[in-house]
């Protein structure tokens, strides 16, 4: 499914995949790579399972490194006056963003020959109150949503508004906890299109916050950044990207409204040229993965000769990626929607 991390100079785990071997529906074995089967090669690399069983992969590893990072306070007004600038100041930039302010913090991240481990975790600030008051407090706020901006502030004063530093190896750096049960959806829009979209968001969000019944958001919003590949469903097939992901908490497993949140998400992406993560759900459908994706219509051709029976076929592959007049009869519900 392309999934990523983040670093201008770095693409998502697809690129990574050197050498393949896929097992298709009329039973051939197809070793692929760069230089041999090299469309079926970049088309299978993220198939979402369409194309055959991937039976061998060989994946371009490198020595295990350390990291050292640094998160600081900003504001996304500054991120995004200084766009260009953030993206490239180190091996790895994450920005998160906390809606209904404009706050927001920075952490970079670089290789180090340091071996000293910094960690800057509080049980009491990071656990306890970052994760289980927390969690109280969104559950009480199912009732009284107008509290969640002020929450926002309240916890970006007490956990977020400080330099923090931390030393490891790579994997305890990269890696945290998400917390509670969530609903996520994320999309990558061309890097160049990125500030826009995100002003755009925010507008969307402050107009709400101020509208009385309007929709209130949980932090973050996560802004990440991944370099071109030639992987042909990869989001960040033949552009460098910039992904939004936005996030609603649901405490104790608590359903909470999201949906018109999504809806002004994805609208906004859409209207930015972005193409969703294919891990989340989302609303793009057949003719709309052709107008975003050059290589869609390839893609599926090349599903047609690799599974000709549709052995592969599911209901996701059914709702998303098959042409509606391919559609089985008992999906004519499917067509009419879109």
């Amino acid at each position: 499914t392309a999934t990523h991390g983040t670093g201008a100079a770095y693409s998502d785990l697809s690129s990574v995949v050197v050498h393949l071997v896929l097992i298709d529906g009329t039973g051939r074995r197809q070793v692929c790579s760069a230089a041999v089967n090299s469309d079926v090669f970049d088309a299978a690399r993220c198939s979402l399972g369409a194309l055959g069983i991937v039976t061998q992969v060989t994946v371009q590893c490198e020595p295990a490194f350390w990291l050292h990072a640094v998160q600081e306070p900003t504001t996304l007004g500054s991120v995004l006056d200084d766009f260009g600038h953030v993206v490239g100041s180190a091996e790895h930039v994450r920005v998160w963003w906390f809606p209904h302010t404009d706050a927001a913090v920075v952490w970079r991240a670089n290789r180090t020959p340091a071996r000293e481990r910094v960690h800057p975790e509080s049980f009491v600030r990071d656990r306890l109150y970052g994760f289980h008051v927390y969690q109280m407090q969104l559950l009480k706020a199912r009732a009284c949503p107008d509290d969640i901006p002020r929450l926002t502030r309240e916890h970006f004063a007490r956990r977020f508004d400080r330099r923090l530093e931390w030393t490891d190896d790579s994997f305890r750096v990269f890696n945290f906890d998400c917390l509670f049960p969530q609903y996520v959806n994320e999309w990558a829009v061309p890097l160049e299109r990125a500030p826009a979209a995100l002003h755009a968001l925010q507008r969307w969000v402050d107009d709400e916050g101020a509208r009385p019944g309007g929709a209130r958001v949980h932090f973050p919003v996560e802004i990440r950044f991944v370099q071109r590949n030639s992987v042909w469903l990869s989001p960040a097939y033949d552009q460098d990207v910039c992904y939004i992901g936005v996030i609603m908490y649901r405490p104790f497993h608590w359903p909470v409204p999201y949906k018109r949140y999504w809806k002004a998400y994805e609208d906004i992406m859409r209207l930015h040229h972005g193409r969703p993560h294919w891990a989340k759900a989302h609303q793009m459908f057949y003719h709309d993965f052709v107008d975003c994706y050059p290589k869609f219509a390839d893609f599926v051709q090349l599903r047609r000769d690799c599974d000709p029976q549709n052995i592969f076929v599911n209901d996701y592959l059914r709702r998303h990626l098959l042409p509606p007049d391919e559609l089985l009869p008992s999906d004519s519900r499917i067509a009419t929607d879109h």
